[in-house]
């Protein structure tokens, strides 16, 4: 069974946040509970883009605000 429910998780400035709300993701990717993990990023000035990037998520970069 594959999974048709698509993640998205806004962010900005995450680094610290967002490692352990991937981690807890992820399961549910390799599961096959969760179809697509996309991390939206409002012009992180930290980690976070990298943080998403080496998790595997699909990263969306807008610009700063």
């Amino acid at each position: 069974m594959t999974a048709n429910i698509s993640v998205i998780v806004p962010t900005l400035d995450a680094e610290k946040t967002l490692p352990s709300c991937l981690e807890a993701l992820i399961e549910g990717l390799m599961a096959g509970l969760i179809k697509e993990l996309i991390v939206t990023d409002g012009g992180s000035k930290d980690a976070t883009c990298a943080i998403a990037d080496e998790a595997g998520a699909n990263v969306i970069r807008g610009p700063a605000s």
